[in-house]
């Protein structure tokens, strides 16, 4: 509806501006014509009064000519006439100029368009007419005129606003504000129920282009609705491979871990069978059958739940005793690779709430590939503390409180052009048949998921230095056990 006060107001004012160009033309007419009309009838009474006076001047005088002036004066209704005589100087000069005419003022305050006419009687007498009409005729008509614009323009623009405005409001109002109604459905995401409008103007194309776009943005949010699950399927996928893969690194180096307690069963199951222990032998040597078996189903319950494929399921845990129990697992292929795993941390509690699962996976992912780092052996140093404001590598300052995991390495370290990529899939610079490069990407979306991030500083032939930053829980459940 504002728009189509819009359109009214403007068509008014192209009203009011064409009917007073027109009323000022007319009167401007009015005018012109009033002037050629006096100055015609004033020749033609001067015309036929020179005459007259040159033939009564010869027979009776200066008298005989002022009382024909004074009896013709009273016969035109129109046109006062006078006589004036020109003074014997103005004669000499010949100032006096035929058909000139002025407006004057009388005595009485009214305005009147005088026009005269000079006329030589002898060598020695010399005078003029004066024929003059009053311009009060002139001004009815102007406001004749004038009254005859208004009321035309008036009925103009009642008749004209009104029909704009019914047209306005059918066939402008209603379809901009259906059209209106139609895109704040969409801002709020409503694209059902498309737009119907009878007109095929513009407003109709625009309300037909709306449905056709309501119809791909519908299409679009299916197959992204589409994309988005074949993509979390394919992540849990890849999750799952790389935890197997990580798993497949473990067994090798968890041989010989499950090979030594074995060692220790079968010796102390052949003693007993062997029947030449003592009763309290046979006793202690069960008992340590029974250490060693509870050992090895630790270690492979352990490695099961690791790799067991499931959805995040947070839990209250302590983040310092999952990284010293991560360090326990991966020992063993640390030592094969001639690494050292230190682990520095000045306090003891660490409460979080975390899949626990798949922290032990980020943190394995890391310490693994730093140890491959390395491949003439080194010490990887992984740190523990807390803090409550973090400056991050883009310079981006974060406040906490957070628990920042480090995992240092003395490798070949990252050059530059690759330490920006170094968090995207399949992104990897270890040869063919070593690594996929999905274990840093996806551990990057694990902590990404639980409300922290990944930072990485790097040296070529320094080593690199990853920090995992975890927000604190503040209010964590006590662990029952």
């Amino acid at each position: 509806m504002k728009l189509t006060a819009k359109l009214i107001l403007i068509f008014i004012l192209g009203i009011i501006i064409v009917t007073s160009l027109y009323a000022f033309i007319e009167i401007r007419r009015i005018e012109e014509q009033f002037h050629r009309d006096t100055e015609l009838l004033a020749k033609k009474i001067g015309t036929a009064m020179e005459e007259r006076i040159e033939i009564v001047w010869r027979k009776h005088g200066e008298e005989g000519v002022l009382r024909m002036i004074q009896e013709d004066s009273g016969k035109e209704q129109r046109m006062r006439v006078r006589w004036t005589w020109f003074q014997p100087e103005i004669i000499k000069t010949k100032v006096v100029q035929r058909g000139a005419s002025i407006v004057t003022v009388d005595a009485e305050g009214n305005r009147q368009l005088v026009y005269y006419r000079p006329i030589a009687l002898d060598d020695h007498r010399s005078g003029r007419l004066e024929l003059s009409r009053p311009l009060a005729e002139l001004d009815k008509n102007k406001q004749w005129a004038i009254i005859k614009v208004l009321g035309f323009s008036t009925a103009m623009v009642l008749v004209s606003g009104a029909a704009v405005t019914l047209g306005g409001i059918c066939f402008v109002g209603r379809p901009l504000k259906q059209l209106i109604e139609k895109t704040r459905r969409i801002g709020h995401g409503d694209l059902d129920g498309p737009l119907q409008l009878q007109s095929r103007d513009e407003l109709g194309e625009l309300a037909g282009s709306l449905n056709v776009m309501c119809q791909q943005l519908i299409a679009s949010q299916e197959r992204i609705q589409e994309e988005a699950v074949a993509r979390l399927a394919a992540v849990n996928q890849l999750r799952h491979a790389d935890r197997l893969r990580t798993v497949g690194r473990l067994a090798s180096g968890l041989a010989h871990e499950l090979g030594t307690p074995l060692n220790v069963v079968s010796g102390r199951a052949s003693l007993i069978v062997s029947e030449k222990l003592s009763a309290e032998e046979v006793v202690s040597s069960a008992e340590t059958i029974r250490a060693e078996s509870e050992r090895m189903s630790a270690i492979i319950r352990q490695l099961l739940n690791f790799a067991r494929r499931s959805k995040p399921q947070p839990s209250t845990t302590d983040l310092r005793k999952m990284i010293l129990g991560t360090l326990d697992l991966l020992k063993s292929i640390a030592e094969k690779s001639a690494v050292q795993l230190d682990f520095y941390c000045k306090e003891k509690e660490f409460p979080i709430l975390f899949d626990v699962d798949q922290l032990q996976q980020v943190l394995s992912n890391l310490i693994v590939n730093a140890i491959q780092s390395m491949p003439t052996g080194g010490v990887v140093r992984v740190g523990l503390k807390k803090d409550s404001k973090v400056r991050c590598k883009d310079g981006v300052e974060r406040t906490g409180p957070y628990y920042c995991l480090t995992v240092a390495d003395e490798g070949v370290g990252i050059s530059p052009e690759n330490i920006e990529h170094v968090f995207e899939p399949f992104f990897t610079t270890k040869k063919v048949g070593e690594g996929t490069g999905l274990g840093l990407s996806i551990s990057y979306g694990i902590i990404q998921e639980h409300g922290g991030w990944l930072d990485v500083h790097s040296e070529l032939g320094q080593g690199s230095c990853f920090e995992v930053f975890l927000p604190m829980e503040t209010e964590v459940c006590q662990d029952e056990s």
